[in-house]
């Protein structure tokens, strides 16, 4: 059966403003989506991918601007962006996933209403009509109670649950193009794969064509049809998806391909005699949540977690959103009470000391959080960022300033960075400043929480690798929070499986991959995304140069 074609781009082309570091966000890009069809736009930041969607769209910042190309939907060009059809076409024809749920939604208009917008806008439905078409879209995609999702506000839902909203409210219409931009990078695995399920259901329902953008190819493996590479605005590479994965011609691919860590976690190698240096006992961290004003209701956000951290070793916490992975590492730090249990630093127990007590033992634990940017003072110059800790804990300025420039050399910075803001450096870069940042107090126990979830895949080889050789360096412990299996397997010699606050699994990495003992475990590692393929291993065999494609 012949396939119609829903979406055509023709040598598309927008420019950059003057002074930027090159002349066009994207430059000459062709394809085409045919109904009941994944094409999957796949890069790194600043690739151009999303400025592809927002140009189909017409939704371009004012500073960018289309300089050439076309692009037809279903045969005909579509209108300027500012008409009066385009903004009919928009949501009713072709809609659009946006990354971050919980910014695409009005905190202060409960999601339901929110839905209930798109029918109003483009004049379909009395109000009652569409109260039911919402509650029947809620159920559609999967929430649980839809009547109660109806009347809720957007924090009041999970991360999970606000981007199955924004998904129902691009549904809304029936659109026969979905553009989905990067609509799961911030999930967890298993909303992830049910996210991604639902997406491939309703392609094979609604026989819509689906524009996916990604830089995980662990997603592309579960939802693309065809595949198109972007690199600095440019199509460096297209085919299918088995083409791709299997047969990859142009080196950039193969490197991105190479980048994702596989879930083959080594033998664990380390020392297992080598010195504790942290070590929790029955912890557990109680929070109340109030129903109303003369009731309240208490849970436990962590309930009788105990480990064991060894000098040197990464220890790898995993779980759903929700599992009180974040809550331990706060109780750890003494930024929340513990409740019940010990914690000890070393051999001495820090579960309820002063703040006094603590003050000369904060050095011996750092943290390196998932946000490079907000991490960072951006009216601090980087020198100064990494310089003021020693110097609060009485290091000399000088010295702090040689340790600085010293750390970013270690993390593979020049010196000549030290006089820059955080806002000159990209993503990688700043966790690259954040890392030697918490390094410059020779810290014991380095904890990191979803330190790489927000990077790019070759950005977060990078990181991991460097987090490897610093530890081997320095010989700091690391405890490392991620909802990313394959990063969990790829740096942790040891795992902790949590769900609901309590701990379900502990033990070598390998051996919890391998011969999971937790029906949860299992649960986790079958719904990690393209978690057959060893993507290591993808056209090792091949030459680079020879096979080289010019872009």
């Amino acid at each position: 059966m012949a396939l119609d074609k829903i979406l055509e781009v023709d040598s598309l082309s927008v420019a950059l403003p003057p002074g930027s570091d090159r002349e066009q966000a994207i430059e000459n890009i062709d394809f085409s989506i045919y109904s009941g069809e994944t094409l999957c736009l796949v890069g790194e930041s600043g690739s151009g991918k999303s400025v592809t969607g927002q140009a189909i769209l017409g939704m371009l910042p004012g500073t960018l601007k289309q300089k050439s190309g076309k692009v037809l939907f279903q045969g005909r060009p579509l209108p300027d962006a500012d008409s009066l059809e385009m903004q009919k076409i928009r949501g009713s024809e072709i809609a659009m996933i946006f990354q971050e749920p919980q910014a695409a939604l009005n905190p202060i208009q409960r999601v339901g209403r929110q839905v209930e917008e798109v029918f109003k806008v483009h004049g379909q439905y009395s109000k009652t009509q569409s109260r039911t078409r919402v509650l029947d879209l809620f159920d559609s995609v999967g929430l649980p109670n839809p009547i109660q999702i109806y009347r809720s506000y957007p924090h009041q839902l999970s991360g999970g649950q606000c981007q199955r909203v924004v998904i129902a409210t691009a549904l809304a219409l029936q659109p026969k193009l979905l553009i989905a931009d990067e609509p799961t990078t911030a999930l967890d695995v298993t909303t992830q794969a049910g996210i991604l399920e639902l997406i491939n259901e309703l392609k094979r329902s609604q026989n819509a064509a689906i524009l996916f953008i990604t830089h995980d190819f662990g997603v592309v493996a579960e939802v693309a049809d065809h595949v198109l590479v972007m690199r600095d605005g440019v199509s460096v590479e297209a085919g299918s998806r088995n083409q791709i994965f299997e047969h990859p011609r142009n080196h950039y691919t193969r490197t991105l391909l190479r980048s994702v860590p596989d879930m083959l976690p080594p033998e664990n190698l380390h020392d297992r005699d080598s010195e504790l240096v942290l070590r929790a006992e029955s912890v557990s961290r109680i929070y109340s949540k109030t129903i109303n004003w003369y009731q309240s209701h208490s849970f436990n956000a962590v309930e009788n977690v105990s480990f064991s951290l060894k000098r040197g070793q990464t220890l790898g916490i995993v779980g759903e959103s929700g599992c009180g992975k974040s809550t331990l590492l706060r109780c750890i730090l003494r930024l929340e009470a513990v409740d019940s249990g010990r914690i000890f630093l070393g051999d001495r127990e820090i579960t309820h000391a002063s703040e006094q007590q603590l003050q000369p033992l904060r050095k011996k634990i750092q943290v390196v959080l998932q946000d490079p940017y907000t991490s960072l003072n951006p009216r601090q110059k980087i020198l100064n960022a990494i310089a003021e800790g020693p110097i609060i804990h009485g290091k000399e300025k000088r010295d702090a300033h040689l340790q600085a420039l010293a750390l970013l050399d270690s993390v593979g910075l020049n010196a000549s960075s030290a006089d820059r803001y955080p806002h000159e450096f990209s993503g990688g870069q700043r966790q690259r400043i954040c890392i030697a940042r918490a390094l410059a107090l020779e810290p014991e126990i380095l904890l990191a929480d979803e330190a790489v979830s927000a990077l790019d895949v070759s950005i977060q080889a990078q990181i991991l690798d460097l987090l490897r050789d610093l530890q081997r360096k320095f010989g700091f412990a690391i405890l490392f929070v991620t909802h990313d299996l394959r990063v969990a397997a790829s740096l942790c010699d040891e795992l902790i499986v949590m769900r609901q606050g309590k701990m379900v699994e502990y033990g070598p990495t390998a051996d919890l991959f391998r011969t999971p003992q937790s029906d949860y475990t299992r649960s986790l590692l079958h719904a990690s995304p393209g978690k057959d393929i060893q993507f290591s291993a993808i056209a090792l065999d091949r030459s680079d140069n020879a096979l080289e494609v010019s872009k």
